[in-house]
């Protein structure tokens, strides 16, 4: 068999299922082997580049700030649900409100309910905390159990009050 062939063969056996599963096993293995060795040199290159990597992002996004803003609105857009969810989940970690154990599928929930009752109705509706996040007596969490979806117009006239219902 000629150079070419060999080369190409190689080529052709690099490319199967079989080779891929293989080198990802002994990829595997070798991480294991090396954990504490690659997460230090990862840890010295962060910390010998974090700063490099800011300055090149911030470069990025002012040269480019036009489409960096064009793809936050496609998402928005595309996303509102999510989008909202992370206002929300921002305000919440910002007052330190959203516990670890807090079911976060479950609160992106609420807010895509939001939207889609406002979108059927034809009413504003958003997600109340019963129990405020910022309320003059109590302070609520940003967990599920402490979600619920009422018109916009409800919401902001209840404001940070806790209006208990014997």
């Amino acid at each position: 068999m000629c150079k070419n062939c060999r080369r190409i063969q190689k080529k052709i056996y690099h490319a199967t299922e079989h080779f891929k599963e293989l080198r990802k096993k002994q990829a595997k293995r070798h991480y294991q082997r090396h954990k504490d060795e690659i997460n230090k040199r990862h840890a010295e290159h962060y910390a010998n580049h974090s700063d490099d990597w800011t300055r090149r992002f911030k470069e990025a996004y002012y040269a480019n700030k036009d489409k960096f803003r064009e793809r936050v609105k496609i998402d928005r857009n595309r996303f509102p649900g999510r989008h909202r969810s992370c206002v929300a989940k921002y305000r919440a970690c910002k007052l330190n409100a959203t516990p670890a154990w807090a079911d976060l599928d479950k609160i992106q929930w609420f807010y895509n309910y939001a939207i889609w009752l406002s979108q059927i109705t034809g009413v504003p509706h958003e997600v109340d905390h019963i129990i405020p996040l910022q309320g003059e007596n109590v302070c609520g969490l940003h967990v599920e159990n402490n979600l619920q979806v009422i018109p916009m117009r409800d919401n902001r006239i209840k404001g940070n009050k806790l209006e208990v219902s014997f």
